[in-house]
């Protein structure tokens, strides 16, 4: 876990009230790593210092976190690496343009309403500098990786109606004020948000010991 440590140092304030300092590179590479699902040390992936802190921002705010600290830093490098791992992990049949396009809404949706709606996500991005064709790439890695868990490893596309119902009647959700049919798809998604983090997470842990991480000097 040295390399996890390390990284939560990188802990930037981004966003966040303040400005960054003037002539700051927001940009630069914080991670790298290889495995050979990324096909091996001649084809490093990059986790930059924007990158990292938008992800983690977005931890914190599905958490309902005022801030981001050390956890949300490493739950960001954990997920973004076995995001990457998945997303390029062969499979016998390949997933077809309209599962692709489909799995893709369905992601946006799900994260949008976990951090808050469409418009914080939205300031999220723009806080990032984010632009569309940036966040479409982001997406489709998630699309890929949430694919590949419901093909190989667990169903989450379709959830259960009773666990569903379970859900909300143990109250651990917002929508304690809504009927089960008025919150179904609201509350679909917060399932979803949470099954899909635990499979990346339980991913990254399997895949680990194989995945090489270096933390890039600044």
């Amino acid at each position: 876990m040295r390399w996890l440590v390390g990284a939560a140092f990188l802990l930037v304030v981004w966003p966040g009230d303040a400005a960054p300092p003037a002539g700051r590179r927001l940009d630069q590479v914080v991670i790298r790593f290889y495995a050979a699902e990324t096909r091996g040390i001649e084809h490093p992936r990059w986790i930059t210092e924007r990158w990292l802190g938008f992800e983690a921002h977005l931890h914190a705010l599905a958490e309902g976190a005022s801030s981001v600290h050390e956890r949300y830093i490493r739950l960001a490098i954990e997920t973004h690496i076995g995001e990457e791992l998945l997303a390029n992990t062969a499979v016998e049949t390949p997933f077809t343009t309209e599962d692709l396009a489909s799995t893709t809404r369905e992601v946006r949706s799900m994260i949008e309403n976990r951090v808050g709606g469409p418009f914080v996500f939205r300031d999220a991005c723009r806080e990032a500098g984010l632009d569309e064709r940036e966040l479409e790439a982001w997406f489709l890695r998630k699309a890929r990786s949430l694919l590949y868990i419901d093909r190989m490893m667990v169903r989450l596309l379709r959830p259960p109606e009773p666990e569903l119902r379970a859900l909300f009647r143990s109250g651990a959700h917002p929508y304690r004020g809504d009927t089960y049919e008025t919150a179904r798809d609201s509350l679909r998604r917060w399932w979803l948000f949470d099954r899909y983090q635990a499979a990346v997470a339980s991913f990254f842990q399997g895949a680990r010991a194989r995945v090489n991480v270096v933390i890039v000097d600044r």
